[in-house]
């Protein structure tokens, strides 16, 4: 990621408001043409990027990262104490 603080889509501070969504836009927003480049879509949500990122270690880490199970121990894949 190049980009962990200022969303790739808003206004504002840390572009973290008024993406373009529904009825109450009042300001012009920005969307970056690079959205992978950044951990944050918009003020509330994580791009695909981040969000496979996460899953992969939900998924596949140790539990003592992604603990007390991991994901796939959960769903009965791999091996569980």
């Amino acid at each position: 990621f190049k980009e962990g603080k200022t969303a790739c889509c808003g206004s504002g501070a840390y572009r973290s408001s008024e993406c373009g969504g529904g009825f109450t836009v009042r300001e012009n927003f920005e969307v970056s043409s690079n959205p992978a480049e950044y951990v944050w879509f918009d003020g509330a949500h994580t791009t695909e990027r981040a969000n496979r990122q996460l899953a992969e270690l939900k998924w596949n880490q140790p539990p003592t990262i992604a603990g007390p199970k991991t994901v796939k121990q959960i769903f009965g894949f791999g091996y569980t104490k």
